[in-house]
């Protein structure tokens, strides 16, 4: 990843040690860290891009089962922890952070999957279209694509009182479609575009509270996603449904890790 990385913060969680660096990217500083420490061959480098109000340590604790088989680069939002906030609070704008990590960090040739957690799928799709020459492979965990919906918003709205982070107030409203003040719906965000002539390969692990065997035709999303994402799911070649605990929110990485890990595994192989 280069010579030049200032560590900024390193924590202890057992016998994982979180090393967390600041780098330079396109209009902002983004933090990150490599999970393992050092670079395993044989597994493909990889960036985690995590979903809102994620910080580093919670990321790099839920996603250690992965590097069983990938090297990880786990890459914080911009405006959460220690990464500077970006002027163009949109998809692109987000992407385009990411594009310069990889441009500047990552040497060429090596190949790059991309993980995206929830809201950090969709900033992952569009990453893969910035990139597509960078990017072989888009894995989406459990990420929304109608994002303009009464129960996220709550949730989301429930959380935002708690510290009232202006920029992540700017998020919400200008991507998310709602206003975490009051609730109110400013206008419809959409996001079912970004898999559209998608240039890379892209895998969808979806959580199910009613696990079925025949994922497509039966699965019924949760209540944090909406019908529409079903589209979604069926325009992505490769998806698998896993079980979720009922009611314990919204991440398949605590719900059921290893199982997350043999279905990338599955993936992997083919």
């Amino acid at each position: 990843m280069g010579d030049n990385n200032a560590i900024v913060g390193a924590e202890r969680t057992g016998t994982l040690q979180i090393a967390q660096y600041l780098l330079p990217c396109h209009a902002a500083s983004l933090g990150f860290s490599r999970m393992p420490a050092t670079p395993s061959d044989g597994r493909p480098c990889t960036l985690f891009l995590p979903g809102m109000r994620t910080l580093m340590n919670s990321t790099c604790l839920r996603a250690i089962p992965l590097t069983v088989l990938f090297n990880l680069i786990v890459c914080e939002l911009p405006g959460h922890g220690i990464s500077g906030e970006v002027e163009d609070v949109s998809l692109e704008g987000f992407a385009r952070e990411y594009a310069a990590l990889i441009d500047r960090y990552v040497p060429n040739p090596q190949p790059i999957w991309v993980i995206g957690e929830s809201f950090g799928g969709l900033v992952g799709a569009v990453l893969a279209r910035l990139r597509p020459d960078r990017i072989g492979k888009l894995v989406l965990l459990e990420t929304p694509f109608l994002l303009t919906r009464p129960v996220l918003a709550a949730v989301l709205s429930r959380f935002w009182q708690i510290d009232r982070p202006p920029y992540h107030r700017r998020i919400y409203r200008e991507l998310f479609g709602f206003d975490p003040r009051d609730g109110s719906r400013r206008e419809l965000a959409d996001f079912h575009w970004t898999l559209e002539d998608l240039p890379a390969d892209c895998v969808a692990l979806a959580g199910s509270e009613s696990f079925t065997t025949d994922p497509v035709s039966e699965y019924r999303p949760p209540s944090h996603q909406s019908d529409a994402d079903l589209a979604a799911l069926r325009a992505i070649p490769r998806v698998s449904v896993l079980p979720r605990i009922p009611s314990a929110g919204h991440c398949l990485l605590l719900d059921d890790p290893w199982a997350c890990v043999s279905a990338l595994a599955r993936h992997l192989v083919a």
